[in-house]
């Protein structure tokens, strides 16, 4: 039923808000939003939009690199990434990708195939960078991590989730060596795999091979290993300034706890980072939402509980730095949504013009 899957992405992104909200109340904190303004540190949350605006800039300066295009300079894909920050916030199952590609296309002439192959490599990039902060992390930081986690399941080894995640990260390092290295040989391998295991016209592995043949053709498209390595050092800065931004809004929020309980005022960041990428992984997982969200905050519960969060300040930061994001996503995506709109009708009656 197609309304179904259209109501699905709201319903499931409520449903786990709801349930966040809820679990809120019975660990005894609240959503009193005037107390919550009152707590707000400006200097902090001033921070956390400038870095935003960083990383909007290193993503522009990334396109740049994956997607050579005549013609179309890192300022010209600045309005680009605002404008896909915006819509992946609102948009379900990562459609503001989608407008991506057609912005690209409609208006820069950049082919389709390439922006989405370049925006899938960014995607797979985005992982490993992840993952390049978080294993070191996570290993340097085992003895100052509880050995059982209480939420969203009691007594959970501590160690079980750290190995989950790890695993995750080196599942997705296979696939890129071996996409990078073998290129469509690795895409028929799999591809072979499937249909000896009669799983071959399954929706799920004709969506896998698809996924495989469009990243091989990123990495084509760059040729290079000196493309390859500079993609990689911008996104490493990237993540950085990503998860220096939520720092940054969870200090500026100024959530109070009980005393002696941990807080993210005296949180360090390393330890930040491992509770943040719970949150950034969950939105992997495939479940139907509007821009993450619901996931994300579940994910970002557990990995600061994990961390020594109490339970109701884990969602309530959660909650609030959704909100947060939101807000300045949304003050910078649509003025640049409307940049985009008139270049592509300027775009459109050039073109009109010409014989």
């Amino acid at each position: 039923m197609s309304w179904l899957r259209r109501l699905a992405p709201a319903a499931v992104t409520l449903a786990l808000l709801a349930l966040l909200i809820r679990q809120l109340a019975r660990q005894g904190g609240s959503l009193d939003v005037r107390a919550a303004l009152a707590g707000i540190a400006p200097a902090w949350v001033a921070v956390g939009v400038l870095l935003f605006l960083v990383v909007n800039v290193l993503r522009a300066v990334r396109f740049r690199l994956l997607i050579p295009a005549p013609g179309v300079g890192t300022v010209s894909f600045m309005p680009v990434g605002f404008a896909l920050s915006f819509l992946n916030n609102i948009l379900p199952l990562r459609g503001g990708e989608l407008a991506f590609v057609v912005a690209m296309r409609s208006g820069y002439g950049v082919p389709a195939v390439d922006s989405a192959a370049a925006l899938l490599l960014a995607r797979m990039l985005d992982y490993l960078a992840v993952a390049a902060w978080f294993v070191p992390l996570a290993f340097l930081s085992l003895d100052r991590l509880p050995p059982i986690s209480d939420w969203p399941v009691p007594n959970t080894p501590t160690v079980w989730l750290i190995g989950t995640v790890i695993a995750f990260m080196a599942v997705l390092a296979v696939l890129v060596a071996s996409l990078a290295g073998l290129g469509q040989r690795a895409v028929r391998a799999m591809a072979w795999g499937l249909d000896r295991l009669g799983q071959g016209a399954r929706p799920v592995a004709v969506r896998l091979v698809d996924f495989g043949s469009r990243s091989v053709h990123a990495f084509e498209a760059l040729r290079t290993g000196r493309t390859y390595a500079a993609a990689f050092g911008l996104t490493l800065l990237l993540w950085l300034g990503i998860f220096a931004w939520q720092y940054s809004f969870a200090r500026g929020l100024g959530l109070r706890v009980e005393p002696g309980a941990g807080s993210f005022d005296t949180l360090g960041f390393g330890l930040f980072v491992i509770g943040a990428t719970f949150g950034t992984l969950s939105k992997a997982i495939p479940v139907p939402t509007m821009g993450g969200h619901g996931i994300i905050e579940v994910g970002w519960t557990l990995g600061f509980t994990l961390v020594g969060i109490p339970v109701a300040t884990a969602i309530a930061s959660s909650l609030g730095i959704t909100v947060l994001t939101l807000l300045v996503s949304t003050i910078f995506g649509i003025p640049m949504l409307g940049w985009l709109e008139l270049r592509r009708r300027q775009l459109a009656q050039r073109a009109a013009r010409t014989p």
